[in-house]
């Protein structure tokens, strides 16, 4: 009955985010009324196909960034405004991370290289829920770091969100598991450089020094590139700046180049098989 009732619909293009049951339909849609199809790839499917598929797909890929909706042009009052509301000094060296709290995501990974950094003063956000959360609080207080590091928990409010994100200096994310992280560009948006690990899909985006900090995947190196940092204000705040620039993107932005190349496919379609 729903493909009956989709197919009702007489359509230029289809575009299907799932290689699964909207997928399978979005195909059959395509194949009836001779129609382009496009599909997104998102990296968690990468490894259950792995394991099942014993070839790759050989054809030409597109990748489309990407985009955020914080772009904006933000006076340096809103930084000091979003510190005074969160409580923070001026000077207080602070960091954060934005995500779902699962071991996936390589949290661990920033808790180790913390516990390296007792002795320097600094505050540590991590904003979000997920089935990881309970463990972390335990870990914390093991490591006795309760006093630097702060479970906020879910923010749906995503002016709140974009406070925490302004009065950040450093966004961690260490993840190997991501794709294209849609909350470093959210940071980057707002002037706050992440420091990634070198060689991570997540991190293909970044150079290091420029518009990021690429690290060796090894808490030692993470937690020792941290401390430096901590120690050099004025060219994290620069790197943030050229972050905004050159990893942000609106997704008005975004929005345009998938619309071209809808219309690109469409018209190559309509060429094999006139309308």
């Amino acid at each position: 009955h729903f493909l009956a009732d989709i197919l009702k619909t007489r359509f230029k293009i289809v575009h299907a985010h799932s290689p699964f049951a909207t997928g399978l339909a979005a195909q059959r849609v395509a194949s009836i009324q001779h129609i382009p199809i496009v599909a997104t790839f998102h990296p968690k499917y990468r490894d259950d196909f792995s394991r099942i598929i014993k070839y790759g797909f050989k054809g030409n890929v597109e990748v489309v960034d990407n985009g955020c909706d914080f772009v904006a042009d933000y006076p340096e009052s809103y930084f000091k405004d979003s510190r005074l509301k969160l409580g923070i000094a001026p000077d207080e060296f602070v960091m954060l991370f934005v995500g779902q709290h699962i071991w996936e995501k390589n949290i661990r990974f920033i808790l180790d290289g913390l516990e390296k950094l007792k002795d320097l003063p600094f505050k540590m956000f991590f904003v979000g829920e997920g089935y990881a959360a309970d463990e972390m609080k335990h870990i914390i207080q093991e490591k006795s770091l309760e006093d630097k590091i702060s479970l906020v928990g879910g923010i749906k409010d995503r002016e709140m969100i974009k406070s925490y994100y302004a009065c950040a200096d450093l966004f961690l994310f260490p993840s190997l598991y991501d794709n294209a992280p849609l909350v470093v560009r959210e940071a980057a948006a707002l002037h706050t450089p992440a420091i990634m690990i070198k060689g991570a899909t997540a991190s293909s985006i970044i150079t290091d020094g420029v518009d990021g900090f690429l690290v060796e995947n090894s808490v030692d190196d993470y937690a020792q590139r941290i401390r430096d940092l901590a120690s050099k204000p004025q060219q994290v705040s620069r790197v943030g700046v050229q972050a905004s620039k050159s990893i942000v993107r609106s997704w008005e932005d975004v929005a345009g180049e998938v619309l071209d190349r809808y219309n690109c496919l469409i018209r190559r379609k309509n060429e094999i098989h006139p309308m």
